[in-house]
């Protein structure tokens, strides 16, 4: 499904195996937040999608836990922008800003997917839902 979604507008990436339940498992528990249906479909079908400029339309589950662990505990992140804890990043732009699930209460909103700008710590939503995600990002209507 995802992938005939993504090739619908380009055949420029690279698909992965997909992952397996035991390793979406390790990433939910590692960062404490339970993935959304429409991502662990994703990741059992690819474990994430590569565009062949370089950027992640969608990182591998250990991507994901690595980069998300990264910003929410790094040092000096602390001091230059406002808390991580609130986004649960999927994907990047290869210019530094990142793509990422909004996180209310606890809980991944699965219809709220936010871009992040490294240079302003400015997070703005930019698509409702992982489909709209993809229409957006492959047709380039993201900003």
């Amino acid at each position: 499904m995802w992938k005939q979604l993504i090739e619908s507008y380009t055949s420029d990436f690279t698909s992965f195996p997909p992952a397996t339940a035991g390793e979406i498992a390790n990433a939910e528990q590692t960062l404490k937040i339970q993935f959304t249906d429409e991502l662990k479909s994703l990741l059992t079908e690819s474990n994430g999608f590569q565009a062949r400029c370089g950027a992640g339309l969608v990182w591998p589950v250990e991507n994901i836990v690595q980069q998300n662990l990264e910003y929410r505990q790094y040092p000096s992140f602390k001091e230059l922008y406002m808390p991580f804890d609130s986004l649960l990043f999927f994907s990047d732009t290869r210019d530094g800003d990142l793509f990422g699930y909004a996180i209310l209460d606890g809980e991944i909103r699965w219809e709220y997917i936010f871009k992040w700008d490294h240079e302003t710590d400015s997070r703005i939503n930019v698509a409702m839902g992982l489909r709209d995600y993809f229409e957006r990002y492959l047709s380039y209507k993201l900003e």
